[in-house]
């Protein structure tokens, strides 16, 4: 299983729509992922402040604003393979 980073914050409506894009991939695609509230970590809104959210693969920053799922869904498969 390939472990999904999504990098969010409160009262972020993209967020939330890259929320729910990532729980139907889940139920598509062998994957888990956990959400990073990145206002609890100054080096991340260092990081992400104006991209989030932010969703990341072994390391790498797959999407970030708008997350399009079809494109997401593609990306994921060339990882797994």
């Amino acid at each position: 299983m390939k472990q999904i980073i999504v990098y969010s914050r409160k009262n972020c409506h993209l967020c939330h729509e890259a929320e729910s894009i990532l729980k139907e991939l889940e139920g598509e695609l062998p994957i888990t992922w956990e959400k990073r509230d990145i206002d609890e970590d100054d080096r991340l809104i260092e990081l992400y402040d104006w991209y989030v959210p932010v969703i990341e693969l072994e390391g790498r920053i797959l999407q970030s604003g708008k997350i399009v799922k079809e494109m997401l869904k593609k990306q994921l498969m060339v990882e797994i393979g």
